[in-house]
């Protein structure tokens, strides 16, 4: 019994919306009307490589730092310090 009045609620929730919406959209070409002024439409502008590179950047601030090239072992390590590795014939 309880969830069919929550879902009555929601219900009820989105036709207010809706309502208001609608009531909002007919004021507004009421006025256009009115006015003599053509009636714009609502848009919302989309730029897709705004988000993608939003996304690449955010992306990238995760991504481990590149690996040093060969023959570079500028790792700040002491390697004489090592003594449990036996090196192996290739």
């Amino acid at each position: 019994m309880l969830v069919l009045a929550m879902g009555l609620v929601f219900a009820a929730s989105l036709l207010l919306v809706v309502v208001a919406l609608a009531i909002v959209w007919g004021l507004r070409a009421l006025w256009a009307k009115l006015t003599g002024q053509p009636m714009t439409p609502w848009v919302m502008r989309v730029n897709p490589s705004a988000g993608w590179s939003r996304a690449s950047q955010a992306a990238s601030r995760w991504q481990p730092a590149a690996k040093q090239p060969k023959g570079h072992t500028n790792t700040g390590r002491d390697l004489a310090d090592v003594t449990d590795v036996q090196a192996k014939e290739l």
